[in-house]
């Protein structure tokens, strides 16, 4: 029988092992384990069937990689509490099947991130998105027309500037249908 969550201890070498078995895995949850290193997206493209990515709490560094976006069948990524760096790259906006993202609490810098959230405006999967914490930077107001069918966002403790007044009333609503919790505040 193969196990559909794959919950690991710390580990010796390799997180990850391609073997054969991997299209019936559709979780890998390694959270809190004090796990580090610069962090090899490129092995989870062996699994195809792949849904929850959680890899919160750990000491990972590195950048994201474009091939994440490559892994279609994700619908919650996790990889909060980390030590990752640099731009979200554009590809992780080709997930349409992503319910919740959290890269809360990286090193995660440069404006907005690239294709985000214009590629998600349409998307009614996603729920969530937790970017708290890092050091994205770009107008708030910009952003929050954008993000309208989100139940939960957290931006906060970044570097966004700028005003809320002036959304369109087309916004305003959307808002208000949907949104059930949005943090914005800085330190």
């Amino acid at each position: 029988m193969f196990c559909k969550e794959i919950f690991l201890g710390k580990l010796l070498g390799e997180i990850i092992e391609s073997s054969g078995t991997t299209n019936s895995v559709t979780g890998i949850i390694l959270d809190r384990l004090s796990l580090s290193g610069d962090l090899k997206f490129s092995t989870l493209l062996n699994f195809e069937s792949l849904q929850n990515l959680s890899l919160s709490g750990n000491h990972f560094t590195g950048r994201l990689v474009p091939t994440l976006g490559s892994i279609s069948s994700l619908q919650h990524v996790d990889l909060s509490d980390n030590q990752f760096s640099g731009p979200i790259p554009g590809r992780i906006a080709e997930l349409w099947n992503l319910k919740c993202i959290n890269l809360s609490r990286n090193g995660f810098e440069d404006g907005f991130p690239v294709g985000l959230p214009v590629p998600f405006r349409n998307s009614q999967q996603l729920r969530v998105l937790d970017l708290h914490s890092n050091k994205f930077r770009g107008n708030v107001r910009e952003v929050l027309s954008e993000l309208i069918n989100l139940d939960y966002w957290d931006l906060s403790d970044n570097e966004f500037h700028g005003e809320l007044g002036g959304l369109s009333v087309e916004n305003v609503s959307g808002l208000a249908n949907t949104v059930r919790f949005i943090k914005l505040q800085q330190k």
